[in-house]
């Protein structure tokens, strides 16, 4: 755990998040809890995990989980920064499977504003 103003956002990071994403993210946490770290290098840049910090400043949070990956070389860290964000974007959805998912989490109540924006 670091303190929250620890981590530095990262000057390359071309990933832009909106006030209401960042308050997506923050009530996802609030939801679920806090189930990843923020990825960062052995000078505490952020590789990964620019949103959650994000949120999790906005949430007044005094402390983030972090994990330091010291083994990228500075060009695997730019391709790292851009593939970590890119990677999930190029993904699908099975269609059928999330519908059913959905219809049985309205069922029981369940507040899907956030985590699952179709």
């Amino acid at each position: 755990m670091w303190p929250i103003d620890r981590p530095t956002p990262n000057p390359d990071n071309a990933r832009q998040y909106s006030e209401e994403q960042i308050q997506q993210l923050a009530k996802s946490v609030k939801t679920h809890q806090l189930n990843r770290a923020i990825l960062v290098d052995e000078n505490g840049i952020i590789l990964a995990g620019h949103g959650l910090w994000l949120a999790l400043r906005s949430s007044g949070d005094q402390e983030v989980p972090v994990q330091v990956l010291r083994h990228l070389t500075e060009a695997q860290k730019r391709t790292f920064l851009i593939a970590d964000n890119q990677l999930a974007a190029n993904s699908s959805w099975d269609e059928e499977k999330l519908r059913s998912t959905v219809q049985q989490l309205e069922k029981k109540l369940v507040d899907l504003e956030v985590p699952l924006q179709l």
